[in-house]
């Protein structure tokens, strides 16, 4: 089950960032809706950046996170056994 609640809280909260940095960096004409404003005749060009910029965004984001928690990991596994302990010992 926290696997699932993993994946569902990041594809929440990366998911809403996505449009809100796509409205950021896109021009005021079509910073309301990705999917009409990438294929807008004026703005498309700008719209697509735009929607690149916010995408590279929100992955250099995922990895921040995905840093810190691994290395959050490590620190609190650094004392633990690497092999297993049998009971004799």
């Amino acid at each position: 089950v926290s696997y699932e609640f993993g994946t569902l809280v990041a594809v929440s909260i990366l998911g809403s960032l996505m449009p809100m940095f796509y409205a950021l960096h896109a021009p005021a004409e079509v910073a309301h809706d990705v999917d009409h404003g990438v294929n807008h005749p004026v703005f498309g060009a700008q719209a697509v950046a735009a929607y690149d910029t916010a995408y590279q965004q929100v992955l250099l984001i995922a990895l921040v996170v995905a840093l810190v928690a691994a290395v959050i990991t490590a620190r609190c596994f650094r004392g633990n056994p690497k092999g297993a302990v049998s009971a004799d010992q």
